[in-house]
Order: C-alpha cells, then sequence, then structure tokens
C-alpha cells in the first residue's frame, strides 16, 4: 500500500515538472505578441501564472523568510540589512501578491 502511494506521488510529481518544462517555452513565446493582446492578457499566461507561479512564489516568500531569519545577524553586523530584507522577502512578496495575473512571467 504504501509503495503504491510513494509510486503514485512519484508520477504526480514528474508529470507537473513535465508540465512546468514545456508550457514554459510556450509562455515565453508568447511575449511577442501583438500590443492589443498584451494589454488584454494572454488566458494562457495567466492560468499558468495562477496554477505553477504564484504557489512557487509562496513557496519563496516562506524560504526567503526563513533565510533571513537564520541570516539577519550577519546583514545586521554587515551592513546590509535592508538590501537582504528587500531581496529575501520583499521581492518574492511583490512578485507573488501585487504583480497583475499573467505578467512577469
Amino acid at each position: 500500500m504504501l509503495k503504491t502511494a510513494r509510486r503514485t506521488i512519484a508520477f504526480f510529481g514528474i508529470g507537473v515538472f513535465i508540465i512546468i518544462f514545456t508550457s514554459s517555452t510556450s509562455i515565453a513565446g508568447n511575449q511577442y505578441s501583438t500590443q492589443a493582446n498584451e494589454e488584454e492578457g494572454n488566458a494562457a499566461a495567466m492560468i499558468a501564472d495562477f496554477v505553477f507561479v504564484r504557489p512557487a512564489g509562496c513557496v519563496a516568500i516562506a524560504t526567503g523568510a526563513v533565510f533571513f531569519t537564520i541570516s539577519m545577524p550577519f546583514s545586521a553586523l554587515g551592513g546590509n540589512f535592508k538590501q537582504s530584507v528587500r531581496k529575501l522577502v520583499v521581492e518574492p512578496f511583490k512578485f507573488t501578491w501585487i504583480r497583475p495575473l499573467g505578467k512577469g512571467i
């Protein structure tokens, strides 16, 4: 039973990675579309952003916060506290929550 569950999770994970890597090239091709299409937004880019990029952004926020907390004493002593909080916490937060859906991916 446990072996079957592990296989299912492994195959699901591999499938997700395949979808991510194959869809990123098609999304990159959409960056060179017409001006009117860019103003309206692209449905495929919005879906990919919502399904793949936003959850990855949430993980990046959590990971950045953990690494910022660990490195906080060193960055404070080194004089780059503001830069470290901006790069590790603020930028991933803005990328995930403030950026318009489907833009900048």
